[in-house]
């Protein structure tokens, strides 16, 4: 027996067309899960900012692991600890790469532990006497915030465009959805290119 989704596809729809309240309910749960995931970022955020400690040293080793998104590691002369980084690394990439003997600047938060064995998380690395600016610093920090609810905001990003896209026709909810969903998906790719 074969599954026919197209035909799935099709009852579902005309079920959810004919059932608008339902429709709006499940239009407003995606829209939420996106408000849901920008709230939470953006105050962790806010929270990570306010208990930054600014740090300097030369470098002693800096590398990363392959791949499109990958995990940067930070060694300091005279320092016993490892620093850590998830970073973007495609053609679009904002993050400065650290060089042996370099002298740099960066920021870990306050109290926030170590990462399993790995180490702790650095945010904002750059040359010393090159600081980065407020702006890219909250979104790297913003980057390292969508850890815990990366899930919600695929359900939230997924659900909208393939459910309010698709089913919802009210002149309310669809341009907001395009508003929360442009907001959600600008915030991630800035904080994932930082």
């Amino acid at each position: 027996m074969k599954l026919n989704i197209s035909l799935i596809w099709k009852k579902a729809k005309t079920f959810f067309l004919s059932h608008k309240k339902t429709s709006y309910l499940i239009g407003l749960f995606f829209i939420c899960c996106c408000l849901y995931v920008d709230y939470v970022t953006i105050s962790n955020t806010c929270h990570k900012i306010d208990n930054l400690e600014y740090k300097e040293g030369v470098v002693s080793y800096w590398n990363h692991t392959g791949g499109e998104f990958n995990d940067a590691t930070l060694k300091i002369r005279n320092d016993t600890n490892v620093y850590i980084t998830q970073r973007y690394d495609g053609w679009l990439c904002f993050q400065h790469n650290g060089k042996k003997d370099e002298t740099v600047t960066f920021y870990t938060v306050k109290h926030e532990v170590k990462d399993g064995k790995k180490g702790i998380p650095y945010y904002g690395l750059c040359e010393k006497g090159n600081p980065r600016t407020t702006l890219w610093l909250f979104f790297d920090i913003l980057f390292s915030c969508y850890n815990p609810v990366l899930i919600w905001w695929a359900l939230g990003a997924i659900g909208t465009i393939l459910f309010n896209f698709q089913i919802i026709r009210d002149y309310f909810i669809l341009p907001l959805s395009i508003v929360v969903l442009g907001v959600s998906l600008l915030m991630f790719i800035m904080a994932s290119i930082s």
